[in-house]
């Protein structure tokens, strides 16, 4: 179903401008037919501006000659040229025009309903789904709308289900509506509503693979894996043949029974096997069930893979990395240059580096990638800090990091690390700076609100201003653990004990951390209760013994602990 509205209702994210200059003059309409001459002259002229990419000039005069001439050919045109540049209001009027001069054509309607969905608005474009529907025996478009209404408010989903509830594309298929309820339903996260009806449709239609599909997906969404399972196992044991429904089968599968999965993507693949997708993900499921030598001979296939290569290129690296094959590991992560691993590659090549060579080489591994793979050049500065935290250089990790702001000064990422490393030096004006230039950019930046006000409350007197920092962060993030902390410490400052204590125990039961842990104990111990304050203690440092800001508080207050040992 998704696959066939995509087609239908391709919304791009910007017009791709070479493709659209390419179509859009060879589609141009015929010169040879017997305009008038002021017409003809226009059209060369608009298409001189196609030619020199002058696309608003080009639509302004098409759409003029579209309503003057009426000719099919000059309004499809111009249609075109409104859709491809996201005028959704003047494509939809060329569209309505277009269907005015030949309401039978198919072209004319799918062009309203491309217009409607750039507009968002599927009830409209309902109508016109239906009419194809039923000429072109096309139950797809039927049930496309249903994908305008994605991020759709629920009111939007509700006229839209309405619709449907009224509309049918021919006898005997009324249960085609209740296909799309039941998506518009899920969509909404209405999964009981969509669970009920897609067994309607099912009632109908009873091995229909749509059906079973998303009702296999709405089962899995309220944590029915045993129901959505056996649904599929079931529709495959009828038609084995059908690929969706088993690789929807073998992902379910993924969840709870890994080996059953595994074999259910080695069947996949022996029937598919130029399939790079099915082909990867069978690769991450042997190298779940530690098969590193199957995975290898997997992820070596998909290296010329467009899609996944770079996620094959990595995990060849960790599998060789394993193995104990360096030279090997640091040739696959080299070769990682974009995607969601690329930044854990060159974390992972710094590591082989630093074992194989010093600090220096791998700083200038560093440095040379960020020639090569100038996309890259902020994360790349923020990880060359990192490391140099690591090595004790903080004041040299604070100049990369200002190199790198003087490419991009308003990176929060990069001003957020500075200022981390800044307050631990205890430079908490240059930290303020950083952190209140991230707050005027992003006033809702829980994080720097939050590290801004906490910091003030260890390093000033200022707490009514930290407080009300800490408030704003906590309102935007109210189950923030580390948040809950800092309001809990700011209120223990403030002097509002028991309100701090009520925030500093649901901190520490989201988190047990052994920071939450030290304000906990000092919280208790304030209080008088000695006894709670040492078991509060003796469990952060069960979790991190010689955690320095547990053993300066009790140094502070002068107090012994329990064992860890004899916590349970």
């Amino acid at each position: 179903m998704t696959g066939c509205s995509n087609n239908l209702l391709k919304n791009p994210d910007k017009p791709r401008l070479e493709h659209d200059k390419i179509e859009l003059t060879r589609n141009s309409p015929d010169k040879t037919k017997p305009f008038e001459e002021g017409t003809l002259y226009e059209l060369l002229v608009a298409d001189v501006a196609l030619m020199r990419q002058h696309y608003e000039t080009a639509l302004g005069i098409y759409s003029t000659q579209a309503f003057e001439t009426r000719d099919e050919a000059i309004t499809e045109m111009a249609f075109g040229i409104a859709h491809n540049f996201r005028q959704p209001q003047k494509a939809l009027a060329l569209a309505k025009l277009w269907i005015e001069i030949n309401p039978k054509s198919v072209s004319a309607h799918k062009a309203i309903i491309q217009s409607y969905a750039l507009l968002r608005d599927p009830v409209s474009a309902l109508p016109y789904a239906v009419w194809i529907s039923r000429n072109e025996n096309n139950e797809d478009v039927f049930l496309a709308v249903t994908t305008i209404a994605d991020r759709g408010s629920q009111e939007q989903i509700d006229s839209l289900i309405a619709s449907y509830q009224n509309t049918s594309i021919a006898p005997g298929k009324e249960h085609l509506s209740q296909l799309a309820i039941a998506l518009l339903l899920q969509k909404s996260g209405r999964f009981g509503e969509a669970e009920s009806t897609i067994k309607v449709f099912l009632k109908k239609s009873k091995n229909d693979p749509r059906g079973i599909a998303l009702l296999a997906e709405v089962l899995d969404s309220q944590k029915k894996v045993g129901e959505a399972a056996k649904l599929l196992r079931k529709a495959l044991e009828k038609n084995p043949s059908n690929e969706k429904l088993r690789v929807q089968y073998a992902r379910l599968l993924t969840d709870y029974d890994r080996k059953e999965a595994l074999y259910q993507f080695e069947l996949l693949n022996l029937s598919n096997p130029e399939n790079h997708e099915i082909k990867y993900l069978l690769a991450l499921l042997y190298l779940d069930q530690d098969l590193p030598d199957l995975a290898y001979s997997k992820l070596r296939d998909l290296i010329s893979s467009d899609r996944f290569s770079q996620d094959a290129l990595f995990h060849l690296g960790v599998i060789t990395e394993n193995k104990g094959d360096d030279s090997a590991a640091l040739h696959y992560y080299a070769r990682v240059t974009s995607g969601r691993h690329f930044l854990m590659a060159v974390s992972r090549s710094m590591e082989l580096i630093l074992k194989g060579f010093d600090f220096t080489s791998a700083r200038l591994y560093l440095s040379r990638l960020r020639e090569t793979i100038p996309s890259q050049v902020i994360p790349l500065f923020e990880l060359e800090a990192q490391f140099l935290v690591r090595a004790k250089q903080e004041k040299e990790a604070v100049y990369v990091l200002t190199k790198g702001l003087k490419i991009e000064p308003q990176n929060e990422d990069l001003l957020y690390a500075r200022a981390m490393i800044e307050e631990r030096q205890g430079n908490f004006h240059e930290m303020e700076n950083d952190l209140r230039a991230i707050i005027s950019q992003d006033p809702d930046n829980a994080s720097a609100l939050n590290a801004l006000g906490y910091s003030m409350v260890l390093h000033t007197t200022r707490l009514q201003e930290a407080y009300d920092l800490i408030y704003k962060a906590y309102l935007l993030q109210p189950d923030s653990a580390a948040i809950i902390d800092s309001m809990g410490w700011v209120l223990f400052k403030k002097g509002e004990i028991e309100k701090a204590l009520r925030y500093i125990k649901r901190a520490m039961k989201l988190m047990p951390d052994p920071e939450i842990a030290a304000h906990l104990g000092e919280i208790y111990w304030h209080m008088g209760d000695k006894a709670l304050a040492r078991r509060a203690w003796a469990q952060g440092l069960k979790k991190s013994p010689n955690h320095e800001n547990i053993i300066t508080t009790m140094y502070r207050l002068n107090a012994s602990v329990i064992a860890p040992e004899n916590i349970k």
